[in-house]
């Protein structure tokens, strides 16, 4: 570099007063090699040729004094720039119709998945419907990597509109422990949720991408998390803290935090972990899928609800990230009509069937965040909750059961001491029931026990016993609910709660029905399951 030159930003219409301010014209830079500027003679150069804004030299220091007056604009670097401003318009105009075409690109995929669904309903083997439901795993993996494609789109362009509707906070929680249930079961791994009680129940704002975040952010740490990890560290993993950061005027500031206890994040990698199409390491989706998106995604969610995103990560320890958002208070529903309320009963679920108020439940387990969590599900049913942290403390509180203080229901931990004490805490007390040992007038209360994975065998010995039964984590209030109506005998029974497939027969069966799409496949997947059912 042999100098250093300052150039001003000059318009058309700007040009002529600009020029009579400082006595010289604007001059075309020479086409050609730019870096030999110390060859040019100024009294040479051509007026710059009209054009929309002009870029001339101003100031520079004495060893290219020679480019005052030179138009930046001009020559090749004009060149340059009417091509790099060709290349964004096209970009901009890709990203808009990609976000346009949404239709156009999941159509396909929803017409495969909707054939295999059909496909599987007819007589199959074995090895077919395994092949099935492959093919059918593989192409929700796609549909989802079409949908992250189309919302990194839309924000790059700026077509992403939040919604502003009232929403329950826990309702929203619940559906995402249930989408990922299954997984957190087959993984051995203990998925929980906490929220403070300082979190109103109902906020404004999107609940959809509220719940679009929590989703990414749950779905990496499941994919990097696994039992031995559980077991090495500490024994809750996934779980979600919500608590106010602040409370000012109208709106809440929400704070999430996502723990877990996975394989963590190189200190090389942490730079770029929010860049999209970036994993941590080249063998990250190799090992675990995914294409890097997500978190990106994340961040650009996050800032657009008002907040910030951020996380610490050890590696072989695990990972905590977490995200602030802004809500706007409900001033408008209240807690006991939140359920009637037309736009909040579409992202709330049903009410619970049985009115537990008043009811009174032991909880048994010897870790504190563990128990508090499962306090946190039952007061949102109105029971009263004690806490036994000892196993000798919770056969004091079952063999004791006086009556003002009755017991309707205990819930204890498979793993409350360590790997399996929970049930043999519970074999033990079978035991001494079985033996007499217990003298109490009260009728004993029903005891569940909760444990991420349940064998079939542990399940039928808890039935067989008379006095238990078992509730599957990840907790969720509609699974508690219906499993303490069952055992209470005051539930929907099976016959009220009749099967989904011979109600839809009853209303369909004899129909004609009009399909109308515009995509023969769906056409065709429609009139497959409407015929289905009798139409």
């Amino acid at each position: 570099m042999s100098g250093v030159a300052y150039a001003l930003k000059v318009l058309d219409s700007e040009r002529e007063q600009f020029e009579q301010q400082h006595g010289w014209n604007i001059k075309k830079m020479e086409a050609g090699d730019q870096s030999l500027v110390h060859d040019y003679n100024p009294e040479k150069l051509e007026p710059s040729p009209v054009q929309d804004e002009y870029a001339p030299v101003i100031f520079s220091q004495e060893t290219v004094k020679h480019i005052i007056s030179v138009d930046m604009m001009s020559g090749m670097a004009e060149d340059n720039y009417r091509t790099m401003k060709e290349l964004k318009g096209r970009a901009e105009a890709a990203d808009v119709a990609k976000s346009q075409n949404a239709n156009e690109w999941c159509s396909p995929m929803n017409g495969v998945l909707g054939m295999l669904q059909m496909l599987m309903d007819t007589e199959l083997d074995t090895s077919q419907q395994d092949f099935v439901v492959t093919a059918q795993e593989s192409g929700k993996a796609l549909i989802n990597l079409i949908n992250e494609v189309l919302d990194l789109a839309k924000i790059e362009s700026g077509r992403i509109e939040l919604e502003a509707v009232p929403f329950d906070v826990h309702d929203v929680l619940d559906n995402v422990v249930s989408l990922f249930s299954e997984k957190s079961q087959t993984k051995g791994i203990e998925l929980a949720v906490l929220v403070s009680g300082q979190v109103p129940d109902v906020l404004i704002g999107d609940p959809w991408r509220f719940r679009q975040i929590i989703t990414n952010l749950v779905g990496n740490s499941m994919k990097v998390t696994f039992k031995s990890w559980l077991h090495s560290m500490f024994h809750l993993t996934g779980k979600w803290m919500f608590k106010y950061l602040n409370d000012a005027s109208d709106t809440i500031n929400l704070v999430v935090t996502i723990e877990d206890t996975g394989i963590g994040i190189t200190k090389d990698a942490q730079m770029r972990i929010f860049t999209p199409f970036m994993q941590a390491d080249s063998s990250t989706s190799r090992t675990y899928g995914g294409t890097g998106i997500g978190l990106s995604i994340t961040k650009c969610l996050v800032e657009l609800m008002g907040g910030e995103v951020g996380f610490t990560s050890e590696p072989g320890v695990g990972s905590t990230f977490s995200f602030t958002a802004v809500f706007k208070k409900n001033t408008s529903i209240t807690k006991e009509n939140r359920k009637g309320h037309a736009d909040t009963k579409r992202y709330c679920s049903e009410p619970t069937p049985l009115d537990f108020q008043g009811m009174r439940a032991l909880i048994v387990d010897g870790r504190c965040t563990r128990a508090e969590i499962k306090m946190y599900h039952l007061r949102r049913l109105g029971i009263q909750c004690d806490l036994a942290g000892t196993s000798e403390s919770a056969f004091s509180a079952l063999l004791d059961n006086s009556s003002k203080r009755s017991l309707n229901m205990v819930l204890l931990d498979k793993d409350a001491w360590g790997e399996g004490s929970g049930l043999a805490f519970y074999r033990r007390f079978v035991d001494l029931q079985l033996k007499g040992t217990n003298k109490s007038s009260q009728a004993m209360p029903n005891i569940f026990l909760l444990g991420s994975s349940i064998s079939t065998t542990e399940s039928e010995y808890l039935r067989l016993t008379g006095f238990g039964d078992c509730i599957r984590k990840p907790l969720r209030l509609n699974t508690i609910a219906a499993c303490l109506c069952k055992a209470s005998g005051s539930g929907v029974t099976r016959q009220q709660h009749r099967d989904q497939s011979l109600v839809l027969r009853s209303v369909l069966t004899g129909k004609r029905i009009l399909v109308v799409d515009d995509n023969a496949v769906n056409r065709k997947v429609a009139a497959g399951a409407l015929k289905k059912y009798g139409a």
